[in-house]
C-alpha cells in the first residue's frame, strides 16, 4: 500500500475520536511549520504518550455517580452527572499514566489499536514527510473535540 494512501485512511478513516486524536499527534510534532519526527522508536513512543496526555481529542467526560460519596466536603448523591476534565485530570495523574483512553471496565476498547495506528502513522510521517510544509488549520469552538480540524502537509524542502 502506498504511504500517502495509508496515511489518508488513516487520518480519514475510523471514529471522529481517533481521528481527531491523530490529528493532534501530527500537530503535535509540527514546530516552525515543518514536521519534525523523531526517527528513534524510543522517542516516537515517549512523543506519543506526551500527546495523548497533553492533548487528548475529548477534553473531558461524563460519568454517573453509582453510590452515593463523599468528595472533600462535598456529598455526591447516587445518580449525579459528574464531568471529568481529562486535561487537568492528566495533570494530576502520576508520571507516565493518563486517563486519555479510561480505564478499568470502562476503559476504550480501542485503546491497542488506536495506539497501533498512531504509530505506524508517525513511522510513515517520519519516513515519507520529515520537514515537509505544515499548516494547522483551526476547528470551530463548538465542537466537543478538541485540537485543530486538520494539519495541512505539503512536500518542500526536507531539512532535518
Amino acid at each position: 500500500d502506498r504511504p500517502d494512501r495509508l496515511l489518508e485512511r488513516s487520518l480519514r478513516g475510523g471514529l471522529g475520536t481517533q481521528t481527531q486524536q491523530l490529528v493532534n499527534i501530527v500537530a503535535h510534532h509540527c514546530h516552525d511549520a515543518k514536521l519534525r519526527i523523531s526517527l528513534d522508536d524510543t522517542v516516537l513512543l515517549q512523543d506519543l504518550e506526551l500527546a495523548y496526555r497533553e492533548l487528548p481529542a475529548v477534553p473531558g467526560i461524563r460519568v454517573v455517580v453509582q453510590e452515593s460519596m463523599r468528595v472533600g466536603s462535598v456529598q455526591v448523591p447516587y445518580g449525579s452527572n459528574v464531568y471529568v476534565i481529562l486535561l487537568s485530570a492528566n495533570d494530576d495523574a502520576p508520571k507516565g499514566r493518563h486517563l486519555t483512553f479510561s480505564s478499568g471496565p470502562h476503559g476504550c476498547l480501542g485503546e491497542q489499536v488506536a495506539r497501533a495506528q498512531a504509530i505506524r502513522v508517525l513511522r510513515v510521517l517520519a519516513a515519507d514527510w520529515l520537514g515537509a510544509d505544515a499548516s494547522i488549520l483551526p476547528r470551530d469552538t463548538d465542537s466537543y473535540l478538541h485540537g485543530p480540524s486538520d494539519v495541512v502537509l505539503r512536500r518542500g524542502t526536507v531539512t532535518q
